[in-house]
């Protein structure tokens, strides 16, 4: 039942006599939104284990970069030392 619904269907039994609405359709709805509330609660749970993943995933490729980096340094460095025994500029 979607949270609208619910609260047209407490606005509707708020018009009606008391005595005349069952307690169990009161419960009926709590439940009903009691289960909404932990299902969007696992929704919030799962979305928030799929960004810790994506955050884990994106530190993983920071650290691949900054070997890279540190390799490309080391290459270049490694470039220019045999250029200037070489000779070259």
């Amino acid at each position: 039942m979607a949270n609208g619904g619910i609260l047209k269907e407490l606005h509707d039994l708020s018009q009606q006599d008391p005595r005349n609405v069952p307690a169990y359709t009161f419960r009926q709805i709590m439940m009903s939104s009691q289960a909404e509330i932990l299902e969007r609660m696992r929704d919030v749970e799962t979305q928030a284990d799929r960004n810790k993943q994506q955050i884990e995933d994106l530190c993983d490729d920071m650290e691949k970069l900054k070997l890279w980096d540190r390799m490309l340094a080391v290459f270049a460095t490694a470039i220019a030392a045999m250029a200037a025994v070489l000779g070259l500029k």
